[in-house]
């Protein structure tokens, strides 16, 4: 008796792949066309200390080098003579204007703390970086002087760092800077007895001290007299709470 032949059976259509979302296969005008093929931006390394209170002057000298050296300066000119939106607008019309300022805006970035990068990162342009910087870093106020001549005062020699006519020249220069954000050699001594009087306060008022120093406000007598006795009326209540 003859085998009953197998038929073959009928594939039946495959189903369309399923995406949990649209996007991922509906693509249709921009989406379709070819990425754009460029020539990367080449930035030359070179080697700076990151952006801090203590090295302003000298830092905005080198990075204005560097910008120049790898000719990103130009975009820096740029945002400094036209408005920032007009700038802004030059960027999206003339591709050769965005690779420039991208070029300077790596270099700004190269030269700063990851706290720095996290906090110019809302800045649309490199000029509106270094416009911002500057008003960050360079503005002097009575806060800042305070500060400075904190560290300096404060400064200690590191022989790991600097053997001693390294730390002197270090030391000099902190002074320069200061001359530079003062306006002149003098200093007066209102300033300093204030300085002095934070700084034999001590641990105890350590973190009214970082406080102050970080806020910006013009440290008057008035002022840091009126915080310090805030502290004291908080301890005194403190105590008779722990008292009873």
């Amino acid at each position: 008796m003859a085998e009953d032949k197998q038929q073959p059976v009928a594939s039946k259509p495959q189903k369309a792949l399923k995406y949990e979302n649209d996007r991922d296969v509906k693509m249709t005008g921009m989406d379709n066309e070819d990425p754009i093929e460029g020539k990367p931006i080449k930035i030359y390394h070179f080697s700076i200390d990151k952006l801090s209170e203590d090295n302003t002057r000298f830092w905005f000298h080198a990075i204005e080098k560097q910008l120049r050296t790898q000719y990103a300066w130009q975009a820096i000119e740029l945002h400094a003579r036209i408005r920032s939106e007009a700038y802004a607008d030059r960027l999206v019309r003339k591709s050769n204007w965005q690779r420039i300022d991208m070029k300077a805006d790596m270099i700004i970035e190269m030269g700063l703390t990851p706290s720095t990068v996290l906090e110019v990162k809302d800045q649309r342009n490199a000029g509106e970086k270094w416009q911002y910087l500057k008003k960050r870093f360079l503005k002097s106020s009575n806060t800042k002087k305070m500060m400075k001549l904190m560290r300096i005062f404060t400064s200690m020699w590191d022989e790991s760092k600097h053997n001693e006519k390294e730390f002197y020249h270090a030391l000099k220069q902190m002074f320069v800077e200061f001359k530079e954000m003062n306006g002149d050699n003098k200093i007066g001594l209102d300033d300093l007895c204030i300085l002095q009087y934070l700084h034999v306060l001590g641990d105890r008022y350590a973190t009214l001290h970082k406080s102050m120093m970080s806020s910006g406000i013009e440290l008057t007598e008035d002022y840091v007299l009126g915080c310090v006795e805030d502290v004291m009326q908080l301890w005194k209540q403190e105590r008779m709470e722990n008292a009873s």
